[in-house]
C-alpha cells in the first residue's frame, strides 16, 4: 500500500484496519492469521520477473517474522465457503497496526500475513491484481483537530 502524505501524516493516524476478501478455493474451516508489518529496508514496488523480483528467499517472511511488529490477528470461519467473495469481510484491527503506520519514515505499507492455523489447504484473499472491488485496502480514520 502507498500513503499519500498529501492526504495523511503518520502522526494524523487514529484508528487503521486492514480489510481482506476470500478468494475461492482455499481453506473452508475456522482460520486464524497473524499481520507483521515488513521493515523500512524492503520499501518498493515488488516485480513478478526481472530485477526486484520477490522469491521466498528474497521475502521478509523467510526469516523469522517474529522480528517483525506485530500489527493484530483476526480470526474467521470460512466454512463452506461462506466468507468468499464477500468484500472486506476479513479485517485486521487494533493498536499494533496503528502504531505501525505512526511509525512509518516512507509512504509505503507492506504486510506480511502469516497463517496460524488454515486446515488443510492454504488461505487464499484476491491480490490487488485480481477484481478491484475485492483488492486489499487499508482503512485509516484520521485524527480530528479541534476546530476553534
Amino acid at each position: 500500500f502507498e500513503i499519500d502524505p498529501r492526504v495523511i501524516a503518520p502522526a494524523e493516524v487514529d484508528q487503521a484496519a486492514l480489510l481482506l476478501t476470500v478468494h475461492p478455493g482455499g481453506s473452508r474451516t475456522e482460520v486464524t492469521i497473524n499481520a507483521y508489518g515488513v521493515n523500512e529496508s524492503l520499501s518498493g514496488e515488488w516485480a513478478e520477473k526481472g530485477p526486484g523480483h520477490l522469491s521466498w528467499e528474497t521475502s521478509p517472511s523467510s526469516e523469522s517474522v517474529e522480528s517483525l511488529p506485530y500489527l493484530g490477528q483476526v480470526t474467521f470461519d470460512n466454512r463452506r465457503g461462506a466468507l468468499e467473495r464477500a468484500a472486506d469481510q476479513v479485517r485486521i484491527t487494533g493498536a499494533g497496526l496503528t502504531e505501525y503506520l505512526r511509525s512509518l519514515k516512507k509512504n509505503l505499507v507492506s504486510i506480511v500475513l502469516v497463517p496460524v492455523s488454515q486446515g488443510d489447504r492454504e488461505v487464499r484473499f484476491y491480490s490487488r491484481e485480481g477484481k478491484v472491488d475485492f483488492s486489499p485496502a487499508l482503512a485509516i480514520r484520521k485524527i480530528r483537530k479541534p476546530s476553534s
